[in-house]
């Protein structure tokens, strides 16, 4: 079974037109409770790649509790506001 949920920034984050990518990572506002036989992917949000920030996927371990920090490449101006979704976590168990 799997369940998908939103995960939304914690943070105000604004990037401008940075020379190189910015690599940054942002703080969720959800506490996430995986079980020892649930294990989490983070993918990103179509939404943000085509406005120039990239999230990587990455996996959350059985057994984790706490917020998550999704990592970004940023290649052009950014705002993200707290509240905002940034990123997906698909959940299978």
């Amino acid at each position: 079974m799997q369940t998908i949920m939103d995960l939304t920034s914690a943070e105000t984050v604004v990037i401008r037109a940075p020379h190189n990518p910015e690599f940054i990572s942002i703080r969720t506002q959800e506490d996430i409770v995986l079980g020892e036989r649930e294990i989490g992917i983070i993918l990103g949000k179509k939404s943000h790649m085509l406005r120039g920030a990239i999230c990587q996927s990455g996996i959350v371990n059985p057994g984790w509790h706490g917020c998550l920090e999704p990592f970004f490449i940023v290649y052009g101006n950014w705002n993200i506001s707290v509240g905002e979704k940034i990123a997906h976590l698909v959940i299978f168990s």
